[in-house]
């Protein structure tokens, strides 16, 4: 797996807050194979003890610790205005927007259904991001059509 795809992986399971295991990524071979797993992947969390304030936390602290804020001042019932101050998100409101912009589960968190055309338009925005190409099939093969390594 080249430099590349790890690349790719990585932006994948950041924006899908996911690990995608070693194994699983050697048999990847198109957008397909990604978009399809994802689907399996996301669909098959169980609805029930899920917790939404947990995961916002999670997702903040993860931002702030990013800013350099201390991860150990990062806590619930910290003032996340406190701090906030001198980093990059400049109010409480900014942040949120950025978690919640850079987090899909937490927009989709209501029905808990991840259409295919969501995680479609979610793999292909990043595809674009990490690897500069646009307008390739889903079933291109990442090293033999599209040239990567």
């Amino acid at each position: 797996m080249g430099l590349e795809i790890v690349e790719f992986a990585l932006a994948i399971e950041k924006r899908f807050d996911l690990d995608l295991p070693d194994s699983v990524m050697a048999t990847m071979t198109t957008t397909r194979h990604m978009i399809d797993y994802l689907i399996g992947r996301l669909n098959a969390v169980p609805l029930a003890p899920y917790c939404r304030s947990q995961h916002v936390f999670y997702r903040i602290r993860s931002e702030l610790v990013a800013a350099n804020v201390p991860r150990a001042s990062v806590t619930p019932r910290a003032r996340v205005d406190w701090l906030v101050q001198g980093g990059p998100h400049r109010t409480v409101r900014e942040l949120v927007s950025n978690v919640i912009r850079t987090s899909p589960s937490l927009r989709l968190m209501r029905d808990r259904h991840w259409p295919r055309d969501a995680v479609k338009r979610i793999v292909y925005k990043i595809a674009l991001d990490e690897w500069a190409l646009a307008g390739f099939s889903e079933d291109a093969h990442w090293t033999r059509d599209l040239g990567l390594g």
